[in-house]
């Protein structure tokens, strides 16, 4: 059961790293020579479906504020819009000298210290838990 976690782990890691070299590839092809912007647009579509269908990375609802939006059987398009629209967000950015890549770094520094925050609340609540079971 242990093996087969990792294994879907790394599966969807790998694929969502699929979906990340389409765009850098469309990327570096882009500054080389221009792409449309048609086409450009397709290749982003191509890569967040390879992570929404191929990595089941999906977006199953939304929670704020007490509301609670559940997306059903559209989740597949709803994850593939918010990925298209983060890109094009960053894209906008980037026409800054500078300003998408401190933009970006600052937004992965938060994600690792909230993962890292998390990660330990898990480990130390899991821990007491476990401890609590054995007495």
């Amino acid at each position: 059961m242990e093996n087969n976690n990792l294994v879907r782990f790394l599966l969807t890691f790998f694929l969502g790293f699929i979906g990340s070299f389409i765009i850098i590839v469309t990327g570096i092809v882009d500054d080389i020579k221009p792409i449309p912007a048609k086409i450009k647009f397709l290749f982003q579509i191509v890569a967040a479906s390879v992570v929404a269908f191929y990595g089941e990375i999906l977006l199953h609802d939304l929670s704020a504020f007490g509301f609670n939006i559940n997306f059903g059987n559209f989740s597949y398009v709803i994850t593939i819009l918010f990925i298209v629209g983060i890109i094009n967000c960053i894209n906008l950015i980037d026409g800054l000298d500078g300003l998408a890549g401190s933009t970006v770094l600052c937004y992965f520094a938060s994600f690792v210290a909230l993962v890292l925050m998390f990660l330990e609340t898990g480990i130390v609540g899991g821990n007491a838990i476990m401890n609590e079971e054995i007495k």
